[in-house]
């Protein structure tokens, strides 16, 4: 079975973070929210990491 792809969503908007994870899971994506920035980074960085459940491809750059 091939591992899914994770969508990391940031928005401050619960409405519209539900509704995007809705539609990625439907995609088939692996979707985590976070309600803002800070919480965002707290997740990535927990997910940085090598492994089957890591974002070790990701880009590690910020905007």
């Amino acid at each position: 079975m091939a591992q899914k792809k994770i969508i990391l969503i940031i928005d401050d908007e619960a409405p519209i973070r539900e509704s995007l994870k809705a539609f990625f899971e439907d995609e088939g994506y692996l979707v985590l929210t976070a309600e803002d920035g800070d919480r965002g980074l707290d997740i990535f960085s927990m997910k940085n990491r090598p492994g089957p459940h890591g974002f070790a491809d990701a880009p590690k750059r910020r905007p």
